[in-house]
């Protein structure tokens, strides 16, 4: 009995069991068998293999959130945009979507006539258009190969080569003609009508303009189209194309309205003085709101020079509304004048053309002559019928 006590203890100690069996005959057999031994012997598949009591539960895979796939929100009016409100989103969005839109900024309207102008290939194109059916400019041959294009452009290079050309030898030309104007002037012939002393005071101003429009044209030939179109002044007007003067006599016309706009309480404070407007007796303020009305540069300048300009000018014109009254005295009217001379002369003389009919711009215009060329009329006279026009139109 105690043999058998002690060989259980060693069996239990060992890993061990103790195994009885019946034999034949009736006799038992006491025998040893290990349980670990499987372990160890046997390969055990990973897949079955269990985790031991002890160890922590597996973690579960997190599960993403399932996500709604919605079209993307509609664009939203400036006018919805300027007063969001939770109402204009639908309750199902989610509250990030809402959140964009929300954060959405209106962006402000700029109501200007650049946005309805065209590129600047497109003005270009315009412009030699415009040139080819007035028979300024040659128009390309008809060609449909696929070089068509290349040499449609090649074609206008060399033809609006030609015409500046052309225009800087009549520049030449325009020259010896007022020289020979003047030279019959000072020996005693007929004096100057007013196209010929037009045609003495440009030719002043293209022999000005010429020599830097050549050096560009020989050392910059590519960029002249761009710089002609930025820079319209820097073209002799002999060597300027219709419709390029048009653009410059509105680009004029709007900068003339946007001095007015800018300049209100500076000529209303001028209208009010009760000697009048007086060019010497003008502050800075009032010397810069006259030359945007005139077309005239005022940025960076000191006052002595915007009042030198504005006497250049007011000159220009008193010699030119001499010549006018006596057209207007012979014929009894500036009829003969042309809508695009009308509109040149009132723009030299700081007057309004937006908006006017022909017959407007010539009923002004000799209303201005009418008061400028009268005996009781000064210096100042001019200056006077700008600034009450000038008044009043903003009103």
């Amino acid at each position: 009995m105690l043999a058998a006590r002690n060989f259980d203890r060693f069996a239990t100690q060992n890993g061990a069991r103790l195994v009885l069996k019946n034999t034949r005959g009736g006799h038992y057999a006491l025998g040893l068998a290990q349980t670990r031994l499987r372990r160890y012997s046997t390969p055990v598949d990973p897949q079955k293999h269990t985790q031991k009591d002890d160890a922590p539960p597996p973690v579960a895979p997190t599960r993403k959130n399932r996500v709604e796939l919605r079209p993307s929100p509609r664009p939203v009016q400036s006018s919805q945009v300027g007063n969001p409100s939770p109402t204009h989103a639908p309750a199902s969005d989610p509250p990030r979507a809402v959140s964009r839109v929300q954060r959405v900024t209106p962006q402000p309207q700029q109501v200007s006539s650049s946005s309805s102008k065209l590129s600047v290939w497109q003005t270009m194109q315009e412009d030699y258009r415009s040139a080819e059916e007035l028979g300024i400019l040659k128009p390309p041959p008809e060609n449909t190969g696929p070089f068509a294009r290349i040499g449609a452009i090649s074609h206008r290079a060399v033809q609006l080569f030609l015409f500046y050309v052309r225009g800087v030898r009549l520049i030449a030309a325009n020259v010896r003609t007022a020289r020979d104007l003047r030279k019959r002037v000072r020996s005693g012939g007929a004096p100057l009508t007013r196209p010929e002393w037009l045609l003495v005071h440009t030719s002043k101003d293209d022999v000005k303009r010429v020599v830097p429009f050549v050096l560009v044209a020989c050392i910059l030939e590519e960029a002249l189209p761009f710089i002609v179109l930025y820079f319209p002044g820097f073209l002799p007007s002999t060597c300027t194309l219709p419709s390029q003067k048009q653009r410059m006599a509105e680009q004029r016309a709007e900068r003339q309205q946007l001095a007015l706009h800018n300049n209100r309480e500076a000529l209303a404070a001028m209208a009010q003085q009760p000697a009048g407007v007086s060019l010497h007796s003008l502050d800075a303020r009032g010397l810069s709101a006259l030359c945007g009305l005139f077309d005239l540069s005022s940025r960076f300048a000191p006052s002595f020079l915007l009042r030198s300009r504005l006497n250049s000018r007011l000159a220009f014109v008193t010699e030119d509304d001499g010549y006018l009254a006596n057209e207007l005295a012979q014929s009894r009217s500036l009829a003969h004048l042309t809508p695009e001379e009308l509109r040149d002369a009132l723009l030299q003389r700081g007057l309004l053309t937006t908006n006017l009919s022909t017959s407007d711009l010539q009923r002004r215009l000799e209303h201005w002559v009418a008061k400028t060329t009268d005996p009781s009329a000064d210096v100042n006279t001019g200056l006077r019928i700008v600034v009450g026009q000038a008044i009043s139109s903003s009103a």
